[in-house]
This record gives structure tokens, sequence and C-alpha cells, in this order.
């Protein structure tokens, strides 16, 4: 008998897939593999599309050699393989291969706890949560030395998105009741910088309110407080420098803090007061004297400077065009002596020197005459 014997073969399929090594549910575009039969009958480069994968149909039974060629842009190739795979396997015409690649990780992550009253002051011993919103990533951190997290494995994080929220703020410090201020939300791409800073209000503050005596603040004093982390107790405050041409208020202020809240201390300062010397002849009681030299005192004998420096050497002073001196920013006893005249005209051993207190926002004026 003569006649055709048809034999049909069966044929299958092979599924690649691409996925992130950091994120199994990311899968990733733009793989290459090379897809080559053990027997050397088949060889073919394939790509993965949009959903990651590829399907090499039309496979004769045969064990396949799977190598990846060339990772997707921005990822590096975990192991290249090649993965043997067996067609078929078992009862399934269609086998899937997964292989995985970790991203190129070129940026940084930083996330920090600070003052709110002091952000340069970073703060340790606040926990904060990493949470993915994309992934299953989750970790929980505590602040380290200049309040930053130091352990957060950002080169072994998945890509995508988080929120890093304060579970715990540091000892001493409370959590902002503003959500806002306690949880933040972040991309993480592995290239873009992530810089995240958090803030927290000390439990307790004292704040000091420096004012003159009309109630107007005044900068440039200086205190001295016995303690800076303030807790419940009894606190100093004492004033050790005062704004020029103000008057120190070095008495000790005692603060009570009883619980959390703001301490507030206000201390005040008068403005230092004047003197002002004048010179007149004594023939008409009103000419004024230019260039009559004048020591000016305090009453322990060290000499009186005004507040702009302009005082000459051991305290002495001159008249001017209009027969006066005037000495600002001084408080106290002062005494004032006529150390020299002008020609023609002689001193009063008598009246030549006066003793007067100028007080706080004070002007006294000492009248001297030949």
């Amino acid at each position: 008998m003569v006649g055709e014997l048809n034999v049909t073969r069966e044929l299958y399929s092979l599924i690649i897939k691409k996925v992130d090594s950091t994120n199994p549910n990311k899968t990733l575009p733009g793989a290459r593999f090379l897809v080559a039969s053990e027997n050397g009958s088949y060889s073919k480069e394939v790509v993965t599309g949009g959903d990651g994968t590829v399907t090499v149909p039309q496979l004769e039974a045969n064990t396949y050699a799977v190598t990846e060629l060339e990772a997707p842009e921005g990822y590096e190739i975990d192991n290249a393989g090649p993965q043997y795979v067996v067609l078929p396997n078992g009862i399934n015409k269609t086998v899937t291969v997964t292989f995985t690649d970790t991203p190129e990780i070129t940026g940084e992550g930083s996330i920090r706890k600070v003052d709110a009253d002091d952000p340069t002051k970073g703060l340790a011993g606040a926990v904060i949560k990493i949470t993915g919103v994309d992934n299953d990533f989750t970790g929980t951190y505590v602040t380290g030395v200049g309040g930053y997290l130091t352990d957060v494995p950002w080169k072994d994080m998945p890509l995508g998105s988080f929120t890093a929220e304060e579970v715990t703020p540091p000892e001493g410090y409370t959590k902002s009741p503003d959500v806002n201020k306690t949880k933040q939300t972040f991309v993480w791409d592995g290239k873009t910088d992530v810089a995240l800073v958090f803030e927290n209000d000390a439990k307790v503050k004292v704040k000091l309110i420096k004012l003159d005596d009309s109630d107007n603040p005044l900068p440039g004093a200086v205190f001295n407080i016995l303690k800076v982390d303030v807790e419940p107790g009894s606190y100093i405050v004492q004033e050790v420098s005062a704004k020029p041409g103000f008057l120190l208020d070095d008495t000790p202020k005692v603060v009570e803090v009883k619980g959390s809240g703001v301490y507030n201390v206000e201390l005040f300062n008068q403005p230092l007061g004047s003197l002002v010397i004048h010179k007149y002849s004594s023939l008409d009681r009103k000419t004024p004297l230019a260039g009559v030299q004048f020591k000016v005192t305090y009453a322990p004998g060290c000499v009186v400077d005004d507040e702009n420096g302009k005082v000459s050497s051991n305290g002495i002073y001159y008249t001017g065009p209009d027969g006066t001196i005037t000495i600002n920013g001084i408080v106290g006893t002062v005494t004032i002596t006529e150390q020299a005249t002008i020609p023609g005209y002689t001193i009063d051993p008598e009246t030549r020197s006066q003793t007067i207190v100028v007080n706080p926002d004070d002007v006294q004026h000492a009248y001297f005459l030949l």
C-alpha cells in the first residue's frame, strides 16, 4: 500500500517575566533576553513589553536556556542566567520563568528630627515609622546624633511611594496635634534625593521677653539660664549684659515650671541717664565759655565714659562752642570737677566741684560760673 503519513507535532509557549527585585509587584519593560534550545535548533532574542512580559510561542518540545542580555534602563542584572526550562512541563503547555533586576541607586535619603524653635538643633530619640504606599515595605527607626535616621536601608528599599510618620517624640518634647507636621509622604525613585524634616515643640518653654520701661521690645540683652533642657522645677534667669544705653537689671528672676506650656519671663531695662554741664561767664551769667576743661568721675573715683566712647584720657571733657558738655549713657553718683579754665578767667576753689546723682531715664544739669 502506498500513501502519506502526516505527523502533527505539539507546540508550546514560554513566557518570560521581568520584575523589580525590591518590589516583585512591579514589572519591568525593556529587558532583553536570548532564548536558545539545548539541541541548537532554536535561537531568538526577545524584549519584555509594557507589562514586563514577553511570550515566545510555537516552541517544540525541548529544553531551552533563557539568558538575560540587557537590563531595563535604570536597573542592574541580578542573575543573567541562563535559567533552563523544559517544555512541556507535565501537562502545562505554557511555562513562565521570572527574572529580577535591582534598581541602580544614585540618590540619597535623609530624614531628620529638629527642635521647632531652633531648627539647627537635631533631636535624638524620636521614633519614626516608614510604610510603603504601593509596596509592602515597613520599618521603624530611631533618630540618633544630630537628629538623623542613620539605619534606613535606602539602597534596599523598593522604588515607589512611602509615608514617614512620627510615632514617639523625643524625651522632653511633644508630638504636634497637626497630622501634617507628623506625617509626610515621599517618592523614592533611587535617583532623586529625599530630604524630610520633622519638628517637635519642647513640652516646657521659658520665653525671655526684654522690654524698656515703656514696654517696647529691647534687642541685644544677654542672659544666663542655669538649665537649658527645661523640666518641671525652679529656674533662675539673670541678665548679664544689657543693650548699650540701658541699665543692666542683674536681679535674678526665679521661674517656677510646674508642667507643660510656655512660661513668659518679662524683664525690663530702663534707659541710662544723661549729664549736661554748663559753663557761663559770671559777669552776665549767660555768656557760654568754650574750651573749659572738666573731669567727671563716679563717686568711687573711676572716670565716666559716655555711651559713644567719646571720653578723653582720665575722664577729661571740654565745653563746646555753646559752653556745654553732654555725656549720655550714665547712671549713678558723679563728681564734676573744673580742671582748667581759659585765659582771662579764674577757678573758684569753693565751687569748682559738684556732686550729682544721675538716675535712669533722667537728664541732670550742672552749672558752673566764673
